[in-house]
């Protein structure tokens, strides 16, 4: 059977700054990792709230085949300034999105059976007391609560996920390694190694591949990846992990090429 991914989050706009040299594109989860999935040829569902500036990112993604399931909002959506100096970005969010209701979400997909859910805020845009409404296994990359919610790890259920991915732009890893969860947690620190946690074992892996000159939606892509071979595929987690690097660079690569035309 067809691999069947949904990806809860926000289209952006990314305005990217690298040595002082601006370029808008398009940008998110939904397009990262949604690109990722469509590569190993996935059905990719999006569900999140799309701004009068990020309809022109949803219209990209359905050129490549992400289907858009909703939901359009009189706001600008998702837009964000990211500034690289050197192995460090600066995110700064200059959008304006309203949270969604996962009721909505629901009804609308109740015949679609998915593998994996991929449930990426980019702000506070999925209600957390909502998260258990959802069926499982639950990937969750929490940047956006992160940013936007000073108690989150009070408010998302964090034994309801089966999968973690935190970046280390978001969180430290001493921070990380203290919370309380039971799943999986995917640890990731740009060209720097990426850590592991499963059954409260840490292991360290040095990431593969030439580095990419623009590394936004590199955890997005990595993310997606991961969650095909471990959900799908049915790998287990260091061996989706080595998987989903194999394919990356070239992933990253194309993405990069088709983001500008939008």
């Amino acid at each position: 059977m067809v691999c069947n991914a949904l990806i809860i989050s926000s289209p952006t706009v990314d305005i990217i700054n690298i040595n002082n040299n601006e370029v808008i594109c398009a940008g998110g989860p939904p397009l990262y990792a949604g690109f990722a999935l469509r590569k190993m040829n996935c059905n990719v569902y999006f569900y999140g709230p799309i701004g009068y500036e990020t309809e022109k990112t949803v219209n990209l993604q359905e050129k490549i085949n992400i289907i858009t399931v909703g939901i359009r909002q009189k706001v600008k959506g998702a837009v964000f300034y990211h500034k690289y100096n050197q192995d460090k970005r600066l995110t700064k969010f200059i959008g304006e999105i309203i949270p969604i209701d996962v009721n909505d979400l629901i009804n609308k997909t109740r015949n679609i059976k998915f593998d994996f859910i991929i449930l990426s805020p980019i702000f506070n845009e999925i209600p957390a007391e909502q998260i258990k409404l959802l069926n499982k296994p639950i990937v969750l990359d929490p940047q956006g609560y992160v940013r936007s919610l000073k108690a989150w790890m009070d408010l998302v259920p964090l034994n309801y996920i089966d999968l973690f991915h935190i970046s280390s732009d978001d969180l430290p890893l001493d921070l990380v390694k203290n919370l309380a969860i039971n799943s999986i947690l995917l640890y990731t620190m740009g060209i720097e190694n990426t850590v592991i946690i499963d059954k409260n074992e840490a292991k360290e892996i040095k990431p593969s591949g030439n580095i990419a000159k623009d590394r936004t939606g590199s955890g997005d892509i990595i993310t997606g990846l991961v969650s095909y071979y471990y959900f799908y595929k049915k790998l287990n987690i260091v061996d989706a992990y080595n998987k989903a690097q194999e394919n990356f660079e070239e992933v990253i690569n194309e993405v990069n090429r088709i983001k500008y035309n939008f």
